[in-house]
């Protein structure tokens, strides 16, 4: 008890005060703001940013109309109104659809029609569905990529989404 007082009477003399306060590295400071800014950033994220869902297809274009073919198991997610995002050569161009076939289409049709021999988007399916979309693009052949459904990340970890 005695050793504790003389211990105590020592580290609060104002002399020695400044021996025992530890200062910080200026690398310590740069970490902790390092740390911070990305707990800021996955912050703003997740309450201001998006997730989006969507299902990709194959378009193809011609001088009157623009035609998206999506497997037939995903057909059922897409929805008059979706937004379509058409990519060719870098360069990305938005469209709506406008409506939906009712008809599956072989894949060999589809690939007939579009001149290509393989198609990517349907890797397992066999059977696909013609979205008509509005866009103002050249003819060609695009890849498409329709969304769906869009949520915030913040909501998704609530589960209110």
């Amino acid at each position: 008890m005695v050793k504790l007082r003389e211990e105590s009477k020592r580290t609060l003399a104002p002399d020695q005060l400044g021996g025992y306060i530890k200062v910080s590295r200026p690398s310590v400071w740069m970490l902790m703001a390092t740390i911070v800014a990305l707990l800021v950033a996955v912050a703003a994220w997740f309450f201001a940013g998006t997730v989006h869902e969507s299902v990709s297809g194959t378009c193809m274009a011609s001088e009157d109309s623009v035609v998206v073919y999506v497997p037939l198991t995903k057909s059922s997610e897409v929805h008059v109104g979706d937004a379509v995002m058409l990519a060719s050569d870098g360069a990305e161009i938005q469209g709506t659809v406008v409506s939906i076939g009712d008809t599956p289409l072989a894949k060999s049709t589809i690939e007939e029609a579009c001149g290509v021999s393989d198609l990517p988007a349907f890797s397992q399916d066999s059977w696909g569905i013609a979205l008509s979309v509005d866009a103002s693009v050249g003819p060609g052949s695009y890849s498409a990529r329709i969304v769906t459904a869009s949520h915030r990340p913040i909501k998704l970890l609530l589960g209110l989404d």
